[in-house]
């Protein structure tokens, strides 16, 4: 109680042995409190036998919503709808909408097919569970959730809670709760109990029961004063240790023994205490429930073999069709067994759950192993024979039926029923995102498959549970099930168009895991089968050919006939055929970029040739990077806005994560503002997430931040969010990609800590011979780039940067599209020419820097909000070659474009510039303004490095640096004509 009231900490990790009272203390605890402050408290459990265990997360939030629409006002329901709208989009909402009946109180469900709009609709539902919760906590009382029994979380719902505990943290106290006798070390579940350390919680641990305590338990028991029950507590305290589950179980037992009995003259409890003294004591509170069991009736004893065979909980379907086939009264078996207290009813006898989980596991363990599973095959059997359509009993006649095995004496068509129910389970558990039962289920359909006729007479099932065994896996990155379920298909499949999904599904596992050859190949298999080239290199005669036929065709087509384009009348097949394309595009991109423009111009072509489909956008966005990598830059911007304006349409909404990166990354930020592409590609992030599509929201995330460095963003942010990105990449096992944002992080850290600094991510040193460099042909010019700018920035001149190819060399004749990050770096190029060109009096890198200066001004045309300040101070630089008059003013139109298109780091850079320059003309007083400026704008980037080395230039050069904090910001001239400078005075000056 403490801990919550103190708001010490986010939450607990509460833990205990079973039969403690862990549940019931924190349900008591935390009702109490909800009680006294009006806050919200709700609680699920999850159960060692789970169908469904999405279902039980999210009735937690079921009843946070029914709980919050009880009290909010109409108000307050509206502007929550409208931030939901905001953050979920249609198919957060229609995700949610599935599984959380009470969302209809506050949201109208857009009613879409639920499987067309996601990428994976399980990450889908992961975002959307946290945004619910941020939302409604902002407009609610306080929220506590408790997650009890998460020893029987499945992978899926432990990831979630995962990710509410370390993204949401603030929107609730967060109570997770488990069973320890159930944990071993090193085993999934405590791997995932030691990632929750980082979340901020507290594990509190929950022991049993003190002699006091059992003294206090057994008075109020037995309605005694505690002096009386003392002795007896001890004896009962030495022989159950004190847990309260086996202390009230060995009570009972007594009492049925005879041995505390209710005393006539006068009235009260009594007991024997030399004859319980002397009871031989089981081992354990299940071997004292399994005696106690054996001796109830023979109809009571199999109701509750039956029940535990079923589950924690059993309602009342199952309950009717068991009782019907077996000719059983088993309902009233189950109210007996209600009376003695081994399990409890709800809603009238709507189900039935046991009253503790030892206590089913007890009932379970009066059978041999054998028995269990024949009875298992028996439920199953008789439940399959219903074929059911309803969830429950659907996934509970599949599961006992797979708990029994496969029985390869049962009659096939038996077997073949039992499979068609696996497929069943497995395609609606897929879509409620439980990827590991559903993969069992699929696995078990196979096997339940008679092998004689698996693929001849069953054909159509078989291929069915395989395709949905390797969707399943590939949405886990499972490669060795995809594997060999796809080896299989291949194998048998009547039709290649039947072994097509397979075939991309492994090509979509194997870039996921980093084989990218091998998924090229499977890609390069796919076309060939489909009668498709093979993509030609940038140089191919034919390529070029097709290329300016296709340009002159868009230049022909006008907007409207584009948008308002038929729809594909084979839309289904050229979704896959894009999609291999698409998949293609991002693996050239990593070592072969020339390839991109065959690619995408296919893209194009099948689109315009066959009409829209809901993949049309990614065609438009494919071609339109390969035109800015031809320098085509007016009608590359034009068909990134119709990618836009496409990928707007419902039909293609979970394609605008790839729109958004492919056109921020490759054609926006030609045209646009840097600080409007940030905001694009963190928009893309968020329509990833909404659907599911973690790579490219990963990818847009990524680049985000990349960009937002570069634009000048406070560096201990970008920092941060570098290091969580990447962090996080590797323990998701993700390595695509993974280089040039640990290029970037690595630079952010030399700004802020220093050239020397090491941390646990890769050091320069690393990065300069990493395998990932040389695989990836983008990946030495971006480390060049970075070399060029720490270089410059740090004034360090002694590591032969400038020896070798030039960046801007490279860049020129590579002919594909380039990424800001490279553009930033031939700038940098270009100051170390200029630079080092004038100390060392070298033509040559005088000649590099004026060939940079040129190429940064075509981009300058085109957008001189992200490069004019860059083509200034060029100019600036160049200038001061030749000593002319102008350098001073150059330098003050730099600083003036740097500070109007908010690039703090750039404002910084020329101030520092123009500062050595007036410094060098022997101008001390206005030097000095200029450096202070720089210093200034360093700080408010948070390059701390840099700031350390300028303030050493300035105490060499000025012998003080006393009186660089007290100055007011420079003003520079009013406009062109002008050359004022209003210094900054020195104190004493």
């Amino acid at each position: 109680t403490g801990l919550f009231k103190g708001g010490a900490c986010k939450g607990l990790i509460v833990n205990g042995r079973a039969g403690v009272g862990k549940s019931s203390l924190l349900s008591q605890v935390f009702s109490d409190i909800s009680e006294q402050n009006d806050s919200y408290f709700v609680q699920t459990k999850f159960e060692q036998s789970g169908i469904n265990p999405l279902a039980i997360v999210a009735s937690v939030f079921n009843s946070l919503c029914r709980a919050f629409t009880r009290v909010a006002s109409s108000r307050t329901k509206e502007v929550v709808a409208r931030e939901l709208e905001s953050a979920l989009g249609v198919a957060g909402i229609n995700a949610l909408s599935l599984i959380i009946p009470r969302l209809s109180k506050i949201l109208k469900s857009p009613d879409l097919d639920s499987t067309d709009h996601y990428m994976n609709q399980a990450a889908s539902v992961s975002y959307s569970f946290r945004k619910l919760l941020e939302i409604i906590s902002s407009h609610s009382a306080p929220i506590t959730l408790l997650f009890d029994d998460l020893q029987f979380a499945d992978m899926n719902s432990r990831s979630i809670i995962y990710s509410l505990l370390s993204d949401t943290a603030q929107a609730a106290f967060f109570v997770c709760c488990y069973r320890d006798d159930d944990v071993k070390p090193g085993n999934e579940f405590s791997k995932w109990l030691e990632s929750l350390e980082s979340c901020g919680i507290k594990k509190v641990e929950v022991e049993n029961l003190t002699t006091e305590g059992v003294n206090e338990m057994v008075s109020e028991s037995l309605r005694a004063f505690p002096r009386i029950t003392l002795p007896l507590s001890t004896q009962l305290h030495a022989k159950t240790r004190g847990n309260p589950l086996f202390l009230r179980q060995f009570m009972d037992s007594l009492y049925h023994q005879g041995l505390i009995y209710l005393s006539l003259y006068p009235p009260r409890w009594s007991w024997d205490l030399d004859k319980i003294s002397n009871v031989e004591m089981p081992v354990s509170v299940v071997s004292l429930l399994i005696a106690e069991m054996q001796t109830l009736p023979t109809d009571l004893k199999q109701g509750l073999r039956v029940a535990s065979c079923l589950g924690s909980t059993v309602e009342k379907g199952a309950i009717d069709v068991i009782a019907s086939r077996m000719g059983l009264n088993f309902a009233e078996a189950l109210e007996k067994l209600v009376k003695k207290g081994f399990l409890i009813s709800n809603n009238g006898f709507s189900e039935v759950r046991f009253s503790h989980d030892k206590v089913q596991q007890s009932a379970y363990e009066t059978m041999t192993v054998s028995e269990q599973k024949l009875l298992h095959l028996q439920l199953g059997l008789l439940l399959c024979e219903e074929e059911p359509d309803d969830g429950y009993l659907l996934f509970t006649a599949v599961t006992q039926a797979n708990m029994g095995g496969v029985n390869t004496s049962l009659d096939p068509r038996k077997r073949v029923t039992i499979a068609t129910l696996n497929l069943r389970a497995g395609i609606q558990t897929k879509k409620l995102s439980a990827f590991d039962i559903a993969l069992g289920f699929s696995q078990n359909g196979i096997l339940w498959m008679p092998i004689e006729d698996r693929w001849s007479t069953n054909y159509a099932t078989t291929l069915g549970l395989h395709v949905c065994a390797i969707e399943t896996a590939c949405l886990v990155n499972n490669i060795g099930i995809v594997t060999k379920y796809t080896d299989q298909v291949v194998a048998n499949a009547r039709s290649y168009e039947e072994q097509l999904p397979c075939l991309f599904c492994l090509m979509k596992c194997l870039m996921a895991c980093g084989r990218l050859f091998d998924s090229r190949n499977i890609g390069f298999s796919i076309l060939t089968s489909l009668g498709e080239q093979i993509p030609r290199e940038l140089g191919d005669p034919g390529l070029t050919i097709d290329l300016n036929a296709m340009t002159s065709m868009l230049h022909g087509t006008a907007d409207e006939a584009i948008l308002t384009m038929r729809t594909s009348h084979q839309a289904r097949q050229d979704v896959l055929l894009l999609d291999v394309f698409s998949t293609l595009t991002f693996i050239f991109l990593e070592y072969n970029p020339q390839c991109n423009l065959d690619v995408s111009r296919r893209m194009l072509e099948i689109t315009l040739t066959n009409g829209l489909s809901e993949i049309s956008p990614v065609a438009f966005a494919n071609f339109a990077v390969s035109l800015s990598g031809l320098g085509q830059h007016n009608l590359s911007y034009r068909i990134g806005r119709l990618a836009k304006q496409l990928v707007a349409r419902p039909m293609s909404h979970r394609f605008a994560s790839i729109v958004s990166l492919m056109t921020g990354v490759c054609v926006d930020w030609m045209v646009e503002p840097l600080q409007s592409v940030v905001e694009s590609l963190l928009k893309g992030h968020k329509s990833g997430l909404q659907v599911g599509d973690l790579t490219y929201a990963r990818m847009n995330y990524i680049n985000y931040i990349v960009i937002a460095y570069l634009v000048g963003q406070e560096l201990n942010c970008c920092r941060g969010k570098f290091s969580e990105s990447i962090e996080s990449n590797f323990k998701q096992n993700v390595v695509f990609g993974f280089i040039h944002p640990t290029y970037a992080y690595r630079m952010i850290v030399t700004l802020i800590e220093g050239k020397d600094f090491k941390d646990s991510f890769l050091s320069w040193d690393e990065l300069r011979t990493h395998t990932a460099k040389q695989q990836n042909r983008d990946s030495p010019m971006a480390f060049q780039a970075h070399s060029y700018m720490r270089s410059f920035l740090f004034q360090s001149f002694d590591d032969d940067v400038m020896e070798g190819e030039g960046l801007l060399s490279k860049l020129l004749a590579k002919r594909s599209p380039v990424r800001p990050l490279l553009i930033i770096g031939v700038f940098y190029e270009g100051l170390l020419a200029f630079h080092l060109g004038r100390i060392q009096q070298q033509q040559h890198l005088i000649t590099r820097g004026n060939q940079v200066l040129e190429f940064i001004k075509r981009y300058s045309d085109a957008n001189p909000f992200a490069f004019e300040n860059k083509v200034l101070l060029l100019e600036a630089s160049r200038m001061e070659l030749s000593d002319s008059k102008e350098t001073d003013l150059f330098y003050q139109k730099a600083i003036k474009s740097a500070r109007d298109h908010k690039f703090v780091h750039e404002e910084a850079l020329a101030s520092e510039m123009a500062g050595r320059c007036l410094f060098s003309k022997g101008v001390s007083n206005k030097a000095l303004d200029f450096y202070a400026h720089a210093i200034n704008k360093y700080k408010s980037w948070g390059a701390s490095a840099i700031v350390t080395r300028v303030e050493c230039e300035v105490l060499q050069k000025f012998g003080t640096v006393s009186g660089l904090q007290n100055g007011k910001e420079i003003e520079l001239f009013n406009d062109g004509s002008e050359r004022q400078v209003i210094s900054r005075k020195r104190p004493g000056a």
